[in-house]
């Protein structure tokens, strides 16, 4: 398909409405130039390269962006002007702008910045982006050509905080960095916190507590149950129906007392039972 229809992909040459509106951006960006507004030169040169593609406009781009200090830039456009293929009967000024872009790319290649970035803290097979200036760097492992001025450089991976720093270069600088990666600490299980779902509550040492209540309430209540009967037969024997002498005064106030002691131990026993029993 592509070898019967050649003119699919090559691009078409610039009518002459086209060639109209290349020189009027020419004109623009010369006019911008002129008053030092060189974001708005390098528009209407581009828009101007982009209908033309010529090495005259290529070269036009390159020259703003050496001005503007965009280094890697300006290297492509002198790139594009220099690769441009020679065809009979151009014009000269082509043939210029050709041998220009050629000698400029050499010059400007010698000046361009570079840095090298070194990412340290990770395991080794992570997944670490690095973006500079906010734009990511996929080759961000060797020396990158970078443009003179202040950058700002990140990289972040996975499970790990993202480091950031910031640097200035000068022309023809070549610097490296080192952005260190932490790992993000993740919560501990707190040892004195709630039980897991399944472990069991170590519920038995109220269990003894309960039913050990329960046991000494019970052997209390019975001797003390059991003295005070014998102190109501003792002061029986001094007593003629209803009629008792002073003698039965003593053993029958110690058998009401012992009675109340034996009633509560049975009662504080029932407790201590039913406690353990609930914590069963």
């Amino acid at each position: 398909m592509m070898a019967l229809c050649p003119t699919v992909l090559a691009k078409a040459p610039p009518s002459e409405i086209d060639k109209d509106a290349a020189r009027t951006l020419i004109q623009q960006g010369d006019e911008r130039m002129a008053v030092k507004d060189y974001k708005g030169a390098l528009k209407a040169y581009k828009g101007a390269d982009d209908i033309m593609g010529v090495p005259t406009t290529a070269l036009e781009v390159a020259k703003v962006h050496v001005l503007l200090r965009q280094l890697v830039e300006a290297r492509e456009a002198y790139r594009r002007a220099a690769r441009y293929k020679k065809k009979p009967g151009e014009p000269p000024p082509f043939t210029r702008a050709r041998a220009e872009g050629k000698q400029l790319v050499k010059e400007i290649g010698r000046i361009i910045p570079s840095l090298t970035i070194a990412v340290e803290g990770a395991e080794v097979g992570t997944e670490i982006t690095v973006s500079i200036d906010g734009e990511e760097e996929e080759a961000w492992a060797r020396a990158i050509p970078i443009n003179p001025g202040h950058h700002v450089v990140e990289a972040a991976a996975p499970g790990y905080q993202s480091s950031r720093d910031e640097i200035v270069l000068e022309e023809d600088e070549k610097r490296s960095m080192v952005l260190n990666l932490v790992a993000i600490e993740r919560d501990e299980p707190d040892p004195g916190g709630e039980l897991a779902p399944d472990e069991p509550m170590d519920l038995w040492p109220v269990v003894y507590a309960g039913f050990g209540v329960a046991a000494v309430g019970g052997v209390v209540g019975a001797i003390t149950g059991a003295i005070s009967l014998d102190k109501a037969a003792e002061a029986k024997d001094f007593c003629d129906g209803d009629a008792c002498r002073p003698e039965a005064e003593e053993p029958l106030d110690s058998s009401r007392t012992l009675a109340h002691v034996s009633t509560t131990s049975f009662a504080i026993g029932g407790l201590g039972a039913a406690a353990g029993v609930t914590a069963l």
